[in-house]
């Protein structure tokens, strides 16, 4: 599971600020910041914005914003990066979309596989749209041959 995750970790830079409070900066997602009282809160809201700028993207039919290397660099270099992992909403259908392109399979495919129709299948991959119940997951997951039950829980 941790491999088909580190694709979607985002570095983000955690500025612990005068008045209290951090501000989050993400490093490869330009005006993508937010805040937060503590850094729990903080971390949790930056989640919430890397979710919403995954999902502006996927709706929009743009590629995903690429994680540059300068940032992995700042993530091993320095102690105010931290790695960035969108809410398991969005996740969960970008670990099936990403893991059905790496085995070149279509959505007609994986519908057919599932038994369920096109559509339903569409909105597995869709975050906005995303409804599996378990059993689901636990069907994509043999087709798949990936582990997503750890990150549905």
């Amino acid at each position: 599971m941790i491999k088909e995750m580190v694709n979607y970790l985002y570095p983000a830079e955690f500025t612990e600020e005068e008045g209290g409070g951090y501000s989050v900066s993400f490093l490869d997602l330009k005006g993508c910041i937010t805040q937060g009282d503590t850094f729990e809160e903080a971390y949790y809201n930056a989640r919430e914005a890397l979710s919403g700028i995954i999902e502006s993207h996927i709706e929009n039919k743009l590629p995903l914003p690429e994680i540059s290397k300068k940032s992995i660099e700042a993530v091993k270099n320095r102690v105010n990066v931290k790695l960035v992992a969108p809410m398991q909403d969005t996740m969960l259908p970008l670990m099936i979309r990403g893991r059905r392109r790496e085995l070149k399979l279509t959505q007609k495919d994986m519908a057919k596989k599932l038994k369920v129709s096109q559509q339903a299948y569409q909105r597995l991959e869709d975050p906005a749209h995303f409804n599996a119940t378990t059993k689901k997951l636990e069907q994509i997951e043999k087709v798949l041959k990936i582990n997503l039950l750890p990150m549905a829980i």
